[in-house]
Formats: C-alpha cells, structure tokens, sequence
C-alpha cells in the first residue's frame, strides 16, 4: 500500500504490539493511539478537544501495531511496511518489549536471549524511523513495559525492569521521548483486582488490564486511556503539538 502525501497531511503512526491496538480496549477506536488521535468524548470528556484531530488539523493515524509483535516484528514487518508506504510521519509511538519478554516465563537463558534481541532489534527499527521514514524533529515516543502484577511477578517483574531499562537507552539513544506505561499503570493491576479478567470495559474503573490477550495482561479500555494519557505527556516539550490551540 502506498499513501499519497498531500501538503496537508500529517501523519501519525502507531507501532507495536497489542499495547497499541483497539482489539482488547473494547473496539475500533478505543484502543490508546485511536485515542490519542481522536478522543471518545463519551467516556473521556475531559479529553475533549486533547487529541491530535484537534491540535493538527488534517492528521492521518496509520495503525500498524501487531497482536503478539515484537521487537523483531518490529523491525522486519512494520518498519518495511511504513517504508513501503512512501510517507514520512509527524509523529511514531512505540510499544514493544511485553512479547519479548513472555520468554521470560521459559527459563532465564531464553530471557537473556531475549534481552539480547531487545537490543538488536531495537536499536535497527528505531534508527530507521528516525533516519528515514520521520519528518525531521519529529516527536518518536518509545513506551516502557507496565507490570499487571504491580511488582509481585517475581522473575517476570525483575525482567520488565530490566527490559525498561533497555528501552529507556533505546530512547536516549535515537532522540525519542520516554512514556513511562511502568509508573502510569502501577497499583491498577493485581492491586486493583484480577488483571486477568476478560471485560475490556469493566465496571471497576480502577482496574487498568485485561487478560484477553494471553498469558500478560495488556491495557483495556481504561487502561488504554492512560496509555494515551503517557503519550500526550510525553509531546509535552517535544513539539507544539500539546500546546497548540
């Protein structure tokens, strides 16, 4: 598929894993990059008017975030596709690194392996979006892995840590802004209730996770807003986005 890029058009492209999709917030146009580019006033008034349909008229989303990706999908499959589409975005968000660590549950070398691919991956996916396929200055925002066990994970828990750590070098690394998912989300997992449960829109609105999406529980439809709400913190200072009228 290839865009044609009108002199108006700025694109927003979402990418990623299953952080980044609509399928476990509760629908098309629930999940945190749909929110973050235009805002469900329904659930969210307070959002009303913060997003990027109102602060960059003629903004385009191009969702290209994966269930199940990870920093290799990444790199080999959404990567070439955004380049396939001849366009340079006004804005990449990125969420990787909770299927990569879902080795952690196999053994500590295949975590380390893991790790190491973390890294490698990382480091090529992101030097190509800020080379090539962003506008120059354009805002690259890199999310850190939240916890749904809110620390008490143990292994996996000490491998989030060390997986952020890693992506926070990524970032620093490429230019890129950090959303920090690990403090934003914490206390509204396994401290909230039973992260594993299936309703993307519970009714306890304290409880960020659902457990739809395999054995790590990803953000709902909640927690997808405070997603997009690390996001939006993160433009801030970056760009004229946040601020603008």
């Amino acid at each position: 598929m290839r865009l044609t890029m009108a002199d108006e058009a700025r694109y927003y492209v979402a990418l990623g894993d299953a952080l980044s999709m609509d399928a476990y917030a509760g629908g098309p146009g629930r999940g945190a990059p749909a929110l973050l580019y235009k805002n469900r006033s329904d659930d969210f008034p307070e959002w009303q008017s913060r997003d990027l349909s109102a602060r960059l008229p003629g903004a385009r989303l191009i969702p290209l975030a994966m269930d199940g990706a990870t920093t290799a999908t990444l790199r080999f499959a959404q990567v070439p596709r955004l380049r396939g589409m001849d366009v340079r975005a006004s804005l990449a968000t990125v969420t990787v690194g909770t299927s990569d660590l879902l080795a952690a549950l196999s053994g500590e070398d295949t975590a380390r392996a893991a790790h190491r691919a973390l890294w490698e991956h990382g480091q090529a996916a992101l030097g190509a979006l800020r080379s090539e396929l962003l506008l120059p200055g354009a805002p690259l925002i890199v999310a850190t892995v939240p916890d749904p066990s809110d620390g008490t994970g143990g292994a996996l828990s000490d491998w989030i840590g060390r997986c952020n750590e890693t992506l926070r070098a990524l970032a620093a690394e490429h230019g890129a802004s950090v959303a920090d998912l690990h403090a934003r989300l914490s206390g509204h997992g396994l401290s909230a209730g039973d992260p594993t449960q299936q309703d993307p829109r519970p009714e306890n609105r304290a409880l960020w996770y659902s457990g739809a999406a395999g054995p790590v529980p990803v953000p709902n439809g909640w927690g997808a807003s405070e997603v997009r709400a690390a996001f939006w913190d993160a433009l801030a200072g970056t760009s004229g986005i946040v601020e603008a009228a």
